[in-house]
């Protein structure tokens, strides 16, 4: 999705205080390693004209896609849009079912239990589509995750849905066949330990804040 609502959004969270760490001041760990400059969505309120217009474009950006003849699955990744999923249901209507999942480690992302039993119950009876919706995508690992879950479930249409996808590519989601879009479209590089020594934030003396922190 292009154009001036998007553009206007991303101006949005780049304004705000503790979106993203200050070019020179600040630069993160990440979970696998990397470094680069952490982006944070917990700083868009619920209950803000920011919120508000963020569920706006998720729904707009799906119903771009889907006409609403599917049943569709709207899965929030924990932690980051778990209450965005079920805003962007309740704000898409009748044909959307929200599900939650639950974080078991770092590193793992699964449907609940609750999840599972309904999404089965509901592909015995018509096909379906899931979306996941992520706020940022650097590899897509943890949603392509979930999506690759409902695949064992039997649910053979899946997506990712990001609202900024700060990679030039989202290795794990190519690499499993994963289709995905992104709201934003806007790189924010970041750099394996050893390039950030030679010639990133850490070669500059910028402080890096270790991952967890």
């Amino acid at each position: 999705m292009s154009g001036n609502p998007a553009e206007t959004f991303k101006n949005s969270l780049l304004a705000t205080p503790g979106f993203i760490d200050e070019e020179g001041v600040r630069h993160h760990e990440f979970k696998r390693g990397n470094h680069g400059r952490k982006m944070d969505f917990s700083v868009v309120e619920k209950g803000t004209p920011q919120y508000d217009k963020w569920v706006e474009l998720n729904k707009l950006a799906i119903r771009e896609r889907h006409s609403g003849e599917e049943e569709l699955f709207i899965i929030g990744i924990a932690d980051g849009t778990t209450q965005l999923a079920f805003d962007v249901v309740e704000a898409m209507g009748h044909y959307a079912v929200g599900l939650r999942t639950e974080k078991l480690s770092d590193n793992d992302v699964r449907l609940t239990q609750a999840a599972r039993l309904l999404v089965q119950k509901y592909i015995r009876a018509a096909p379906a589509t899931v979306i996941a919706l992520e706020d940022i995508g650097t590899t897509g690992y943890t949603s392509g995750g979930v999506i690759l879950e409902t695949r064992e479930l039997g649910v053979e249409s899946g997506e990712v849905q990001n609202t900024w996808q700060r990679s030039s590519v989202l290795d794990f989601l190519v690499q499993n066949h994963i289709s995905h879009t992104a709201i934003i479209e806007k790189e924010v590089p970041s750099l394996r330990p050893e390039q950030c020594v030679k010639f990133g934030d850490c070669s500059k003396g910028v402080e890096l804040i270790p991952y967890g922190k």
